[in-house]
C-alpha cells in the first residue's frame, strides 16, 4: 500500500475535523447550529470520507478498511466538541448512530475504490 497515500487520506480527514471543532467553537455559531450540523457534519464531512474512501480503496493494503471507523468516530468527537456535551455521553448505544452519516460513506467509498482497482487490473490484464 502506498503509505504516503494512506497518511494524507487519515490526515485530511483529521484536519477538517479539527477546523470543523475550530469553526464551531470559535466561529459564532449561536442561533446556527442546525445550519452548522447540516453543512459541515452531515454534507461535508461525509463527502470528504467518500472520496479518500474512493483514494483508500483504490490502493493496496488492510489500512483502508480502519477508515470508515476512523471517519466515523472523528465525526463523534467533533461533535462532542463543538456542542461541549462530554464525551461519555457520546458513548451510549442510542448516540452511537451518529457515527453513521460518516461511517457509510466511507465504507461505500473504500468498496467503490476497490471496484475501480479491480476494474483497472482486469483491463491491464487484458
Amino acid at each position: 500500500m502506498n503509505k504516503t497515500a494512506a497518511r494524507w487520506c487519515y490526515g485530511i480527514t483529521f484536519a477538517a475535523c479539527i477546523a470543523m471543532v475550530l469553526f464551531g467553537r470559535l466561529g459564532q455559531i449561536t442561533g446556527n447550529e442546525l445550519g452548522f450540523t447540516l453543512l459541515c457534519l452531515f454534507i461535508l464531512l461525509p463527502v470528504l470520507a467518500a472520496v479518500t474512501g474512493i483514494v483508500l480503496g483504490i490502493q493496496n493494503g488492510r489500512c483502508k478498511w480502519l477508515y470508515p471507523v476512523f471517519a466515523g468516530f472523528c465525526s463523534l468527537l467533533t461533535q462532542a466538541a463543538v456542542f461541549v456535551n462530554p464525551l461519555r455521553a457520546y458513548l451510549e448505544w442510542n448516540t452511537l448512530v451518529l457515527i453513521l452519516p460518516s461511517l457509510v460513506p466511507a465504507a461505500l467509498g473504500v468498496l467503490a475504490g476497490i471496484a475501480i482497482a479491480a476494474k483497472r487490473r482486469k483491463q491491464s490484464r487484458a
